[in-house]
């Protein structure tokens, strides 16, 4: 479980062979918060970054409360689809948090 600290990047390891996008899901909802850089939700405290440097997706939490505990799945536009998991919690309000989804070099 990652617990979110005022702007922590929370980092998982890479499991994407190819890929075009990347999608971030709420599970307590089923919710598609983004698809790529493209927010579906209509809260605004949620957005994507790519850095094509890195290649690293992140999701960004402004101002992350304890209702947005729970799992975030990273899902990779990829063949086969992959997706990464990841178990949130948030002790206190905080200003912002990340979530990243980093692609391996090759």
């Amino acid at each position: 479980m990652n617990a979110a600290t005022k702007g922590e990047k929370l980092s998982q390891p890479p499991y994407i062979f190819t890929y075009k996008n990347v999608a971030w899901v709420r599970h307590r909802d089923i919710h598609v918060l983004t698809i790529g850089t493209y927010t579906y939700t209509s809260d605004q405290r949620f957005q994507t970054t790519h850095h094509k440097d890195t290649d690293e997706w992140t999701l960004h939490i402004k101002w992350a409360q304890p209702r947005d505990a729970g799992t975030y799945e990273c899902q990779i536009s990829s063949v086969p689809i992959r997706s990464y998991f990841v178990e949130l919690s948030v002790n206190n309000n905080r200003e912002e948090i990340r979530m990243n989804y980093q692609a391996p070099p090759w």
